[in-house]
């Protein structure tokens, strides 16, 4: 398997050929997150923080803190591991975008991307912890109140 910065050789662990990447994914229960808290995600080593409060401008500011307009999210919230082929609108960008790709375009190595897992609020992507919102949960003008994302290390 190949990195930005690593070749990693192992041998099979069977008599049998191997194919894939030889990546170790890592795993985690889903979290169900039924309304503002703290969250930690143990199978990860990080934490989801989410607050509620007024819009501020001095709050874009804030390095690690993602803001989402709170109108646009309905409670529950689910935090799950990434599929394969998913999309999502990442603000900013043009359009909708399939998650691997948009990963790959951050220069996130194929060993890390496991560490990022995607937020939901229904069906619809609000973020990807620690990275980029999406576009449709953005602050606009009408926007009175926020939720205040940040994804730490435990």
């Amino acid at each position: 398997m190949k990195d930005k910065d690593t070749l990693l050789f192992h041998r099979p662990s069977s008599k049998k050929g191997y194919r894939g990447s030889g990546v170790v994914h890592k795993t985690f229960s889903p979290v169900t997150i039924p309304c503002p808290g703290i969250y930690p995600v143990p199978g990860l080593a990080h934490t989801l923080s989410i607050t509620k409060i007024a819009f501020s401008p001095d709050l874009l500011e804030s390095p690690g803190t993602f803001v989402v307009d709170a109108n646009a999210i309905k409670f529950p919230l689910y935090l799950r591991q990434i599929r394969e082929g998913e999309y999502f609108h990442p603000l900013g960008a043009p359009g909708r975008k399939k998650i691997a790709r948009f990963l790959s375009d951050q220069k996130i190595s194929t060993m890390e991307r496991n560490n990022y897992p995607l937020l939901l609020s229904g069906e619809k992507s609000v973020a990807l912890a620690g990275i980029r919102i999406d576009h449709e949960f953005r602050i606009t003008e009408t926007t009175s109140q926020v939720l205040l994302l940040q994804w730490r290390k435990s």
